[in-house]
This record gives structure tokens, C-alpha cells and sequence, in this order.
């Protein structure tokens, strides 16, 4: 199996031969979708999670602890790299849409897809955590989330950052999927915690509550907030 190591040497191999990056001026971070390169110009974001999951699939079947009905059907699955092509399609998609809209609320990127690897381009900003959280900047990102037909279901305050005196939302990834009405009440749930709860010890309790509970019984006071919630709702949709 590849190793995140390995794949970070194909990544700078990739950067430096087909986007021109000096090798020697670059840091490199790590996420859970995969691994993260900047030049202080650019950010580049491998989405090696996928590899992964394809690798795992691929030694399942090697070692024949799926059933044989399973086996056929991944093995077109692999065959095919119809994770791959999914999710670069995906975003492709969003990157089109954040252009042909003039979205500024979420960051703009390229996408790329090259030796079966997803890599996501984007501008290095002078971003910093944010220390106040309006409600009406809230509700613009979600507004240019609904507006380009996409969803992130990994809406939360650490993916939304202070850039140029307004919040935007930065984390482009494996999480965005079309827009649907359940994924959408849900995203807006994540998006109220994030509005009154981005300082609490209880943050992560409250945004996984918000992905099954539309009563939000998790929080306290949930009568009050329900009926918050249902105003900020409206706001968001007129």
C-alpha cells in the first residue's frame, strides 16, 4: 500500500514538473483528505483520501473478504476509477460555478486531475481565525452556497476564516456534494451552531447533533433555539 510519504514525493514531483514550482521554497502540511503544498503564492491540496479508499477496496479483493458478487461489482469500480472521476467532476463543477457567479464568500480554485491524483489549486490568502461571527456574513455564504447548486456538509468554524474585512469559507475537499433539500436544512443546522456556539467546549457535540436532530434537543434551551433557527432559516431562503 502507498504511503502518505509516497504520495507526498508524487505530489512534489507533479508540482514541480507540471506547474512550474520551485521544490526548495515550498512547506508541506498534512490533512485528513491528504496532503497540502505551499509556495506562499499558491496552495495545492492532494486529495489522497481517495487513493487511499481505492487501495483499501483493491486489497479487500485480493485477499478475498468481500463476496464474489462485491468483487465483480468493485472491480469495475476500480477498473473505471469511478471514485476518482466522481469526485473531480464534482468539483470541477463547483470551480466553474464559483467563477461563472462571481462567488466571494467561498474560495476560488482550479481542479485538476493528473496520474489519478485530485489536486485542488488555490490562492494563498492572508487569512486569520476569526474572532466575531455575524449573522449576516453567515447567511451570504450559505446564500452563494444555495445559489451555486452545491453543498458542504463539513460546514463549521474552523472552515471559515477572516480574509479582507469579510468571513469566507475555505475548505475545499471531499465534503461538497449537490444541493438537496435535507442536506441543506442540515448545512444551515451546522451554520446556526457555528453562529452562537463557535467558543463553546461543546462545539463538536452540537455540529454532529445538527446532522440527525432538526428539533436541536442536543442544545440547551432547544425550544428557544428551535424557534432561532426556524427564523434564521427563513432569513436565508427569502
Amino acid at each position: 500500500m502507498i504511503t502518505r510519504k509516497k504520495y507526498e514525493q508524487i505530489l512534489i514531483s507533479i508540482l514541480e514538473s507540471k506547474f512550474n514550482i520551485d521544490i526548495n521554497n515550498i512547506q508541506i502540511m498534512k490533512s485528513r483528505e491528504g496532503i497540502i503544498v505551499t509556495n506562499g503564492i499558491k496552495v495545492y491540496k492532494c486529495l489522497t483520501f481517495l487513493n487511499e479508499q481505492q487501495e483499501l477496496i483493491s486489497n479487500s479483493l485480493k485477499k478475498s473478504i468481500i463476496t464474489e458478487e462485491l468483487s465483480l461489482l468493485y472491480s469495475d469500480f476500480l477498473q473505471t476509477n469511478q471514485l476518482i472521476t466522481h469526485f473531480y467532476l464534482n468539483l470541477k463543477a463547483l470551480s466553474e460555478s464559483i467563477k461563472k457567479d462571481r462567488i466571494i464568500t467561498i474560495v476560488n480554485f482550479d481542479v485538476f486531475c493528473i496520474n489519478n491524483l485530485i489536486i485542488i489549486e488555490m490562492p494563498y490568502l492572508n487569512i486569520s481565525d476569526f474572532k466575531y461571527i455575524d449573522k449576516s456574513s453567515i447567511i451570504n455564504i450559505i446564500k452563494d452556497f444555495k445559489k451555486i447548486c452545491c453543498l458542504s456538509l463539513d460546514f463549521e468554524p474552523k472552515n471559515i476564516k477572516q480574509f479582507d474585512n469579510k468571513l469566507i469559507f475555505i475548505d475545499i475537499g471531499i465534503f461538497f456534494v449537490p444541493f438537496y433539500e435535507d442536506g441543506f436544512k442540515t448545512m444551515c443546522r451546522r451554520a446556526y451552531i457555528t453562529l452562537h456556539f463557535f467558543n463553546s467546549c461543546n462545539l463538536k457535540r452540537y455540529l454532529r447533533g445538527a446532522i440527525l436532530d432538526d428539533e436541536l434537543s442536543f442544545l440547551p434551551d432547544s425550544l428557544l433555539h428551535k424557534d432561532q433557527f426556524n427564523s434564521f432559516y427563513k432569513e436565508i431562503n427569502r
